[in-house]
Protein backbone atom coordinates (compact mmCIF):
# COMPACT_ATOMS: atom_id res chain seq x y z
CA UNK A 1 0.00 0.00 0.00
CA UNK A 2 1.39 3.54 -0.98
CA UNK A 3 1.13 6.26 1.54
CA UNK A 4 1.41 9.18 -1.08
CA UNK A 5 5.59 9.56 0.21
CA UNK A 6 7.15 13.05 -1.63
CA UNK A 7 9.97 12.43 -3.24
CA UNK A 8 12.79 10.20 -4.11
CA UNK A 9 14.37 10.25 -1.23
CA UNK A 10 11.23 9.43 0.85
CA UNK A 11 10.55 6.11 -1.63
CA UNK A 12 14.10 5.04 -0.64
CA UNK A 13 13.31 5.25 2.98
CA UNK A 14 9.99 3.15 2.85
CA UNK A 15 11.87 0.74 0.40
CA UNK A 16 14.28 0.23 3.45
CA UNK A 17 11.68 -0.03 6.13
CA UNK A 18 10.10 -2.96 4.16
CA UNK A 19 13.06 -5.08 3.82
CA UNK A 20 13.36 -4.51 7.37
CA UNK A 21 9.69 -5.57 8.10
CA UNK A 22 10.49 -8.42 6.10
CA UNK A 23 13.93 -9.32 8.09
CA UNK A 24 11.79 -9.20 11.41
CA UNK A 25 9.37 -11.71 9.88
CA UNK A 26 6.27 -9.35 9.34
CA UNK A 27 4.51 -7.63 6.63
CA UNK A 28 4.29 -3.59 6.62
CA UNK A 29 0.26 -2.26 6.47
CA UNK A 30 -1.46 0.22 6.84
CA UNK A 31 -3.96 0.83 10.00
CA UNK A 32 -4.10 0.07 13.61
CA UNK A 33 -3.91 1.77 16.90
CA UNK A 34 -0.14 2.44 18.30
CA UNK A 35 -0.28 3.10 22.14
CA UNK A 36 2.51 5.31 23.79
CA UNK A 37 3.16 5.60 27.76
CA UNK A 38 4.69 9.25 28.92
CA UNK A 39 5.17 10.39 32.22
CA UNK A 40 3.37 13.49 31.50
CA UNK A 41 1.59 15.45 28.72
CA UNK A 42 3.66 18.97 28.67
CA UNK A 43 1.26 22.05 28.01
CA UNK A 44 1.46 23.37 24.98
CA UNK A 45 4.85 25.33 24.74
CA UNK A 46 5.40 28.62 22.17
CA UNK A 47 8.49 26.63 21.75
CA UNK A 48 9.29 23.19 23.10
CA UNK A 49 12.35 22.90 25.16
CA UNK A 50 12.86 19.37 26.31
CA UNK A 51 12.92 16.13 24.94
CA UNK A 52 9.74 14.93 25.63
CA UNK A 53 8.07 18.03 24.25
CA UNK A 54 9.84 18.40 21.51
CA UNK A 55 8.45 14.63 20.90
CA UNK A 56 4.96 14.70 21.47
CA UNK A 57 5.43 18.36 19.81
CA UNK A 58 6.71 16.63 16.13
CA UNK A 59 2.91 14.94 16.00
CA UNK A 60 1.43 17.78 15.34
CA UNK A 61 4.02 20.38 14.14
CA UNK A 62 6.71 19.50 11.99
CA UNK A 63 10.31 20.91 11.60
CA UNK A 64 10.68 24.13 8.66
CA UNK A 65 13.49 22.27 7.00
CA UNK A 66 11.61 19.33 6.38
CA UNK A 67 8.73 20.74 4.53
CA UNK A 68 11.03 22.73 1.96
CA UNK A 69 13.24 22.49 -1.41
CA UNK A 70 16.21 24.53 -0.76
CA UNK A 71 18.13 25.84 -3.74
CA UNK A 72 21.15 28.05 -2.69
CA UNK A 73 21.18 31.01 -5.52
CA UNK A 74 24.10 32.42 -4.62
CA UNK A 75 26.41 33.07 -1.60
CA UNK A 76 23.96 35.40 0.01
CA UNK A 77 20.19 34.22 -1.17
CA UNK A 78 18.58 31.09 -0.54
CA UNK A 79 15.32 30.00 -2.61
CA UNK A 80 13.04 27.79 -0.37
CA UNK A 81 9.74 26.28 -2.04
CA UNK A 82 7.34 24.14 0.45
CA UNK A 83 7.28 20.89 -0.89
CA UNK A 84 3.28 20.63 -1.09
CA UNK A 85 0.12 21.81 -0.20
CA UNK A 86 -1.11 23.36 2.14
CA UNK A 87 2.03 24.85 2.96
CA UNK A 88 2.34 28.35 1.06
CA UNK A 89 4.63 30.67 0.61
CA UNK A 90 3.60 33.19 2.53
CA UNK A 91 3.22 30.95 5.73
CA UNK A 92 6.81 30.07 4.95
CA UNK A 93 7.87 33.45 4.66
CA UNK A 94 5.55 34.57 7.52
CA UNK A 95 7.08 31.53 9.98
CA UNK A 96 10.59 32.89 9.42
CA UNK A 97 9.86 36.30 10.50
CA UNK A 98 7.77 35.41 13.70
CA UNK A 99 10.75 33.59 14.90
CA UNK A 100 13.43 36.80 13.51
CA UNK A 101 11.03 39.42 15.33
CA UNK A 102 10.20 37.20 18.53
CA UNK A 103 11.37 39.42 21.67
CA UNK A 104 12.74 35.78 22.88
CA UNK A 105 16.51 34.62 22.57
CA UNK A 106 15.30 32.44 19.59
CA UNK A 107 15.19 35.62 16.89
CA UNK A 108 19.35 35.08 17.51
CA UNK A 109 18.19 31.77 15.26
CA UNK A 110 17.11 34.02 12.35
CA UNK A 111 20.11 36.88 13.23
CA UNK A 112 21.53 35.86 9.84
CA UNK A 113 18.62 36.21 7.76
CA UNK A 114 18.50 39.97 6.55
CA UNK A 115 15.06 39.67 4.82
CA UNK A 116 12.49 36.82 3.43
CA UNK A 117 10.70 37.55 -0.04
CA UNK A 118 7.74 35.92 -1.63
CA UNK A 119 8.53 35.56 -4.95
CA UNK A 120 6.17 33.13 -6.85
CA UNK A 121 5.57 29.56 -4.73
CA UNK A 122 9.13 30.38 -3.43
CA UNK A 123 10.36 32.59 -0.13
CA UNK A 124 13.58 34.12 -1.40
CA UNK A 125 15.74 34.34 2.07
CA UNK A 126 18.59 37.78 2.23
CA UNK A 127 21.62 35.83 3.68
CA UNK A 128 24.46 37.60 6.31
CA UNK A 129 26.27 33.97 7.01
CA UNK A 130 26.57 30.53 5.57
CA UNK A 131 23.44 28.55 3.84
CA UNK A 132 24.93 25.41 6.64
CA UNK A 133 24.24 27.61 9.83
CA UNK A 134 20.74 28.99 8.38
CA UNK A 135 19.48 25.12 7.72
CA UNK A 136 20.65 24.01 11.15
CA UNK A 137 18.10 27.07 12.51
CA UNK A 138 15.55 26.37 10.20
CA UNK A 139 14.99 22.75 11.80
CA UNK A 140 14.69 24.24 15.13
CA UNK A 141 11.58 23.69 17.27
CA UNK A 142 11.20 27.46 16.98
CA UNK A 143 10.68 27.13 13.52
CA UNK A 144 7.86 24.43 13.90
CA UNK A 145 4.80 24.54 11.89
CA UNK A 146 1.08 23.75 12.88
CA UNK A 147 1.37 21.01 10.37
CA UNK A 148 2.07 17.44 11.26
CA UNK A 149 1.17 13.70 10.49
CA UNK A 150 -1.27 13.51 13.27
CA UNK A 151 -4.56 16.03 14.02
CA UNK A 152 -5.04 16.30 17.37
CA UNK A 153 -8.14 14.36 18.90
CA UNK A 154 -8.63 15.53 22.60
CA UNK A 155 -7.52 13.88 25.58
CA UNK A 156 -4.18 12.19 24.54
CA UNK A 157 -5.61 10.93 21.53
CA UNK A 158 -4.12 11.60 17.60
CA UNK A 159 -5.23 10.84 14.27
CA UNK A 160 -3.67 9.98 11.21
CA UNK A 161 -3.78 13.26 8.92
CA UNK A 162 -4.08 12.04 5.61
CA UNK A 163 -3.09 15.18 3.83
CA UNK A 164 0.31 15.22 5.17
CA UNK A 165 2.55 16.48 2.66
CA UNK A 166 4.85 14.24 3.26
CA UNK A 167 2.85 11.07 3.68
CA UNK A 168 0.27 10.18 6.12
CA UNK A 169 1.79 7.94 9.13
CA UNK A 170 1.45 4.37 8.57
CA UNK A 171 -1.02 3.79 11.53
CA UNK A 172 -4.61 5.23 12.02
CA UNK A 173 -4.66 6.39 15.74
CA UNK A 174 -1.59 6.98 18.46
CA UNK A 175 -2.89 7.77 22.00
CA UNK A 176 -0.84 8.56 25.04
CA UNK A 177 -0.59 7.23 28.15
CA UNK A 178 -0.05 8.79 31.20
CA UNK A 179 2.23 6.14 33.47
CA UNK A 180 4.19 6.28 36.41
CA UNK A 181 7.31 4.02 35.30
CA UNK A 182 7.05 1.07 37.18
CA UNK A 183 3.26 1.16 35.39
CA UNK A 184 4.57 1.79 32.37
CA UNK A 185 7.00 -1.61 32.84
CA UNK A 186 3.86 -3.45 33.17
CA UNK A 187 1.69 -2.00 30.56
CA UNK A 188 4.88 -2.37 27.68
CA UNK A 189 4.76 -6.10 29.09
CA UNK A 190 1.15 -6.60 28.31
CA UNK A 191 1.65 -5.40 25.14
CA UNK A 192 -0.51 -2.70 26.20
CA UNK A 193 1.47 0.12 24.63
CA UNK A 194 4.09 -0.54 22.24
CA UNK A 195 6.26 2.81 23.44
CA UNK A 196 7.56 4.30 26.00
CA UNK A 197 8.97 7.95 25.90
CA UNK A 198 10.26 9.25 28.84
CA UNK A 199 10.08 6.42 31.45
CA UNK A 200 11.52 2.49 31.16
CA UNK A 201 13.98 2.46 28.35
CA UNK A 202 16.54 0.60 26.48
CA UNK A 203 18.23 3.08 24.43
CA UNK A 204 18.40 7.33 24.76
CA UNK A 205 18.56 10.08 22.29
CA UNK A 206 21.14 12.39 21.83
CA UNK A 207 21.66 15.01 24.74
CA UNK A 208 20.58 18.27 22.82
CA UNK A 209 18.75 19.73 25.26
CA UNK A 210 20.35 22.15 27.81
CA UNK A 211 19.09 23.52 31.41
CA UNK A 212 21.25 26.21 32.30
CA UNK A 213 20.49 29.18 34.79
CA UNK A 214 20.87 32.89 33.94
CA UNK A 215 22.68 35.29 36.97
CA UNK A 216 21.39 38.56 36.78
CA UNK A 217 23.66 40.40 35.40
CA UNK A 218 24.42 42.48 37.92
CA UNK A 219 25.06 39.96 40.64
CA UNK A 220 26.86 37.52 38.11
CA UNK A 221 30.28 37.02 39.20
CA UNK A 222 29.67 36.37 42.81
CA UNK A 223 26.63 34.02 42.10
CA UNK A 224 28.99 32.53 39.53
CA UNK A 225 32.00 31.81 42.05
CA UNK A 226 29.42 31.00 44.63
CA UNK A 227 27.60 28.05 43.08
CA UNK A 228 31.40 26.85 40.81
CA UNK A 229 32.47 26.19 44.79
CA UNK A 230 29.54 24.74 46.19
CA UNK A 231 27.69 22.99 43.22
CA UNK A 232 28.39 19.67 42.10
CA UNK A 233 26.57 18.64 38.88
CA UNK A 234 27.12 15.03 38.97
CA UNK A 235 25.36 14.97 42.05
CA UNK A 236 22.37 17.51 40.98
CA UNK A 237 21.80 15.33 37.75
CA UNK A 238 21.64 11.97 40.03
CA UNK A 239 19.38 13.31 42.44
CA UNK A 240 17.28 15.91 41.51
CA UNK A 241 16.83 15.30 37.58
CA UNK A 242 15.15 12.21 36.00
CA UNK A 243 17.37 10.66 33.27
CA UNK A 244 19.15 10.44 30.70
CA UNK A 245 21.36 13.32 31.55
CA UNK A 246 24.99 14.34 31.66
CA UNK A 247 26.36 17.52 33.46
CA UNK A 248 27.04 20.74 31.37
CA UNK A 249 29.99 22.47 32.31
CA UNK A 250 30.49 24.60 28.94
CA UNK A 251 28.29 26.75 27.03
CA UNK A 252 30.80 26.91 23.49
CA UNK A 253 33.15 23.55 22.65
CA UNK A 254 36.68 24.37 23.48
CA UNK A 255 35.59 26.54 26.92
CA UNK A 256 38.62 26.02 29.62
CA UNK A 257 36.92 24.09 32.39
CA UNK A 258 36.01 26.22 35.21
CA UNK A 259 38.47 24.68 38.59
CA UNK A 260 36.66 24.39 41.63
CA UNK A 261 37.45 27.26 43.59
CA UNK A 262 37.55 27.95 47.18
CA UNK A 263 34.00 29.02 49.02
CA UNK A 264 33.61 32.56 49.07
CA UNK A 265 32.60 34.55 52.09
CA UNK A 266 29.35 34.73 52.96
CA UNK A 267 27.62 37.85 51.34
CA UNK A 268 27.01 40.33 54.62
CA UNK A 269 23.98 41.22 54.92
CA UNK A 270 21.91 38.33 53.01
CA UNK A 271 21.27 39.22 49.61
CA UNK A 272 17.54 38.38 48.63
CA UNK A 273 17.08 37.47 45.05
CA UNK A 274 14.08 35.42 42.92
CA UNK A 275 14.54 32.42 41.15
CA UNK A 276 12.16 31.60 38.70
CA UNK A 277 11.68 28.01 37.32
CA UNK A 278 9.05 26.09 35.14
CA UNK A 279 5.64 25.43 36.87
CA UNK A 280 4.99 22.90 34.75
CA UNK A 281 8.57 20.97 35.52
CA UNK A 282 9.31 18.63 38.43
CA UNK A 283 13.27 18.82 37.44
CA UNK A 284 13.06 22.37 37.64
CA UNK A 285 11.45 22.76 41.23
CA UNK A 286 13.77 20.46 42.47
CA UNK A 287 17.11 21.74 40.85
CA UNK A 288 15.20 25.23 42.20
CA UNK A 289 14.97 24.10 46.12
CA UNK A 290 18.84 22.74 45.77
CA UNK A 291 20.08 26.20 44.59
CA UNK A 292 17.84 27.66 47.44
CA UNK A 293 19.69 25.42 50.17
CA UNK A 294 23.36 25.29 48.70
CA UNK A 295 23.55 29.10 48.42
CA UNK A 296 22.31 29.84 51.73
CA UNK A 297 25.04 29.51 53.56
CA UNK A 298 26.69 32.27 51.47
CA UNK A 299 24.45 34.94 51.98
CA UNK A 300 22.41 34.62 49.02
CA UNK A 301 18.15 34.18 50.01
CA UNK A 302 16.51 32.75 47.11
CA UNK A 303 12.76 33.09 46.49
CA UNK A 304 11.36 30.09 44.64
CA UNK A 305 9.09 32.08 41.70
CA UNK A 306 6.96 28.99 39.70
CA UNK A 307 6.50 30.21 36.29
CA UNK A 308 4.14 29.25 33.51
CA UNK A 309 5.44 32.10 31.19
CA UNK A 310 8.30 31.28 28.88
CA UNK A 311 11.00 32.14 31.14
CA UNK A 312 12.94 33.69 28.55
CA UNK A 313 12.77 37.70 29.28
CA UNK A 314 14.73 38.80 31.93
CA UNK A 315 13.65 40.96 35.24
CA UNK A 316 16.39 42.97 37.48
CA UNK A 317 17.77 40.84 39.98
CA UNK A 318 16.56 37.75 39.19
CA UNK A 319 17.87 34.14 37.93
CA UNK A 320 16.31 31.91 35.94
CA UNK A 321 16.40 28.63 35.53
CA UNK A 322 15.57 28.01 31.37
CA UNK A 323 15.55 24.50 28.86
CA UNK A 324 16.54 25.16 25.77
CA UNK A 325 16.76 23.16 22.49
CA UNK A 326 20.15 23.41 21.47
CA UNK A 327 21.10 23.78 17.56
CA UNK A 328 23.65 21.71 16.61
CA UNK A 329 25.70 24.37 15.01
CA UNK A 330 28.34 25.23 18.28
CA UNK A 331 28.02 28.75 17.32
CA UNK A 332 24.32 29.43 16.88
CA UNK A 333 24.10 27.72 20.23
CA UNK A 334 25.94 30.40 21.66
CA UNK A 335 24.29 33.08 20.20
CA UNK A 336 21.24 31.58 21.59
CA UNK A 337 23.19 32.32 25.02
CA UNK A 338 24.01 35.42 24.16
CA UNK A 339 20.70 36.47 23.32
CA UNK A 340 19.03 34.66 26.66
CA UNK A 341 21.80 36.64 28.47
CA UNK A 342 21.26 39.85 26.66
CA UNK A 343 24.51 40.49 26.04
CA UNK A 344 26.09 41.64 22.75
CA UNK A 345 27.65 39.38 20.09
CA UNK A 346 31.09 40.10 21.18
CA UNK A 347 30.98 38.71 24.27
CA UNK A 348 32.98 35.88 25.31
CA UNK A 349 31.64 32.46 26.28
CA UNK A 350 33.28 32.89 29.81
CA UNK A 351 31.52 36.29 30.59
CA UNK A 352 28.07 35.15 29.60
CA UNK A 353 25.61 35.51 32.83
CA UNK A 354 24.71 32.06 31.70
CA UNK A 355 25.81 29.29 34.05
CA UNK A 356 25.50 25.85 32.28
CA UNK A 357 23.82 22.82 34.38
CA UNK A 358 22.62 19.45 32.39
CA UNK A 359 22.18 18.32 29.25
CA UNK A 360 18.86 16.14 28.66
CA UNK A 361 18.07 13.77 25.90
CA UNK A 362 14.74 11.39 26.10
CA UNK A 363 14.60 7.80 26.98
CA UNK A 364 13.18 5.49 24.49
CA UNK A 365 11.37 2.06 24.19
CA UNK A 366 9.72 0.39 21.43
CA UNK A 367 8.23 -2.96 20.98
CA UNK A 368 9.42 -5.84 18.74
CA UNK A 369 6.34 -5.71 16.32
CA UNK A 370 7.13 -2.33 15.43
CA UNK A 371 9.49 -1.37 13.11
CA UNK A 372 12.36 0.59 14.56
CA UNK A 373 11.47 4.13 14.00
CA UNK A 374 13.89 6.48 12.24
CA UNK A 375 14.99 9.38 14.00
CA UNK A 376 14.76 13.19 13.42
CA UNK A 377 17.40 15.67 13.57
CA UNK A 378 16.79 16.08 17.30
CA UNK A 379 17.18 12.03 17.28
CA UNK A 380 13.58 11.83 18.46
CA UNK A 381 11.62 9.10 17.18
CA UNK A 382 9.41 9.70 14.35
CA UNK A 383 6.25 7.57 15.05
CA UNK A 384 4.55 8.41 11.65
CA UNK A 385 7.08 6.21 10.56
CA UNK A 386 6.42 3.11 12.53
CA UNK A 387 3.87 0.33 11.50
CA UNK A 388 2.51 -2.30 13.79
CA UNK A 389 4.18 -5.50 12.18
CA UNK A 390 1.65 -8.55 11.07
CA UNK A 391 1.84 -11.77 12.36
CA UNK A 392 1.82 -13.34 8.82
CA UNK A 393 4.77 -13.95 6.76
Amino acid sequence: MSRGRVGVLAGLVVCLGLGQAAVAGGRPRVGGSLAVAVPSIPATATVPATPLDTAIATLTHTSLCRLVDAAPQSSGTVRLAPLAPPLTATQLAETILRVKRAKTPYAALAKGIRAAAVVGEAVELSLDQPWAEVHDALCHPAFNVALGPFSPGGAGKYVANLEFPLGRPWVDRLTLHVLEPRAAERAFAQDRVQVSLGGPSDEATPTRFATVLALPAEHGAGLRAALDATLDRADLIRFFVRGPTSPLVQLAPGDAVRPTPPKPAPQRPALELTLRFDARSDDHRAVAERLQVKLQPLGYALRLAPSSDSLLEARPGELRLVSLALPATPSLALELFRALAGVSASTPSAAIPVMPLYAEGLGFKQSKRLLRAPRDAWGLPRLDEVWLLGDDG
